[in-house]
C-alpha cells in the first residue's frame, strides 16, 4: 500500500515542493521534493474542493443530483505516515448537500504495509447503513468488533511494489528535469510550478503504462484502444502548485487544476483544489486507530454476517 501514498504524493498532494536556499528555485523545489518523499514520518492535513460543469446540462434528473453533491462537498482528510513502522493512518470526512438531502461522513483508515492488511471501524459501516439504507437494520443493531480488516491488497509483491514506486519517482524526476527555469517562480518563501496540459497529460500517460506493466497484465487491443480515447478526449487547462516553505522544510501547498472532456456536443469542464498542510516531518507519529486480533473481524466474517442477516430479513422481514 505504500505505492497508494506515492501516487497521492507524486500525482495529487506533492507535485510542488519548496525549499529555501541559495538554489534557483527549481533546484529548491526538486530538493524539496526529494527531500519529503524520503521522509521517514510525516503529517498532512488535507483539504478537496470539486467543481463539475456540463454543458449541455443532462436531462437526467439524478445526474443533476449527483453533480450537485459534489459540488457541494466539503472533503477533508488528516493524514499520518510512519515509513520505518509500515502504519499510516487516514481519517476522511465528507460533507456535503442537494437541497433537502445532506449527511456527513467519517471514514478512519489505518493501513499496516508489514502485514499487508487495512482495517476501517465498523462504526463506518453503520452510518454507511444509515445513509444509504438498502438493508433494513433492527433498531437494537451494532458489530461485536471495532474494526473490520479489508482485503484490498494489490496482486503485487513487496518486491515488484517498490520497483513500481522507483518508475513513478524516475518520471516525475524526469518531468521536472525537463520544465524550464522560467516555470519555476519564488516570492517570498513562496514558490510556484506551472505545468502545461500536454506536460501533465504526457506524465499521466507514462504513469499508466508503467503501472500496467509493473502488474503484468495485458490490455485487452480494445481496452487499450477505449483507454487512448478517454485519454485522448483529456485537455488540462490548468495546473499550479503554489508551495511556502519555513525553516527548510515544506509548510503548506495549493495545487490547482482544471481539465475539460470532450466528445461529439457534449463537454465536461472540472477543477480541483488541493490544500495540504504539513507538520512533524520525520518526528515520531502517534496513532490513534489500534486495530487488534481481538478487536477486529475478518471480511470472511463481515460478509458471512451480511449472508445471515439478509436470509433473516427475507424469512422474518421487521
Amino acid at each position: 500500500m505504500k505505492k497508494v501514498y506515492y501516487l497521492l504524493i507524486l500525482v495529487v498532494f506533492v507535485l510542488g515542493l519548496s525549499a529555501c536556499n541559495n538554489n534557483s528555485a527549481k533546484e529548491t523545489y526538486i530538493d524539496t521534493y526529494q527531500d519529503l518523499l524520503d521522509a521517514n514520518s510525516y503529517e498532512v492535513t488535507s483539504s478537496f474542493s470539486l467543481n463539475i460543469q456540463a454543458d449541455p446540462m443532462p436531462d437526467d434528473q439524478d445526474v443533476q443530483m449527483v453533480l450537485e453533491l459534489l459540488n457541494n462537498a466539503e472533503i477533508t482528510a488528516e493524514s499520518r505516515v510512519d515509513m520505518e513502522q509500515g502504519i499510516s493512518e487516514v481519517i476522511l470526512s465528507l460533507q456535503t448537500n442537494q437541497g433537502p438531502l445532506s449527511f456527513n461522513l467519517d471514514i478512519p483508515i489505518h493501513i499496516d504495509d508489514n502485514n499487508e492488511q487495512l482495517y476501517i471501524k465498523t462504526d463506518v459501516l453503520n452510518d454507511v447503513m444509515e445513509l444509504f439504507p438498502v438493508m433494513p437494520l433492527p433498531a437494537d443493531f451494532s458489530f461485536e468488533k471495532e474494526f473490520i480488516e479489508l482485503d484490498v491488497y494489490s496482486d503485487l509483491d513487496n518486491e515488484d511494489q517498490k520497483m513500481l514506486e522507483q518508475q513513478y519517482r524516475k518520471e516525475m524526476n524526469s518531468l521536472f528535469d525537463q520544465l524550464p527555469e522560467e516555470n519555476f517562480q519564488e516570492n517570498d518563501n513562496v514558490f510556484e510550478l506551472n505545468i502545461e496540459g500536454d506536460q501533465i497529460k504526457q506524465l499521466l500517460v507514462t504513469l499508466i503504462e508503467s503501472t500496467i506493466e509493473h502488474s503484468g497484465e495485458i490490455l485487452d487491443p480494445a481496452d487499450k484502444q477505449e483507454l487512448e480515447h478517454v485519454i485522448e478526449q483529456i485537455t488540462f487547462t490548468t495546473f499550479t502548485i503554489q508551495s511556502k516553505i519555513e525553516n527548510g522544510q515544506l509548510q503548506n501547498e495549493k495545487v490547482s487544476f482544471g481539465l475539460e472532456a470532450e466528445e461529439g456536443h457534449e463537454k465536461v469542464n472540472i477543477d480541483i483544489s488541493v490544500i495540504n498542510s504539513y507538520s512533524k516531518i520525520n518526528e515520531a507519529i502517534d496513532f490513534a486507530l489500534e486495530p487488534t486480533e481481538e478487536n477486529t473481524m475478518t471480511q470472511r466474517e463481515l460478509e458471512q454476517l451480511i449472508s445471515e442477516m439478509m436470509m433473516e430479513m427475507m424469512f422474518h422481514p421487521y
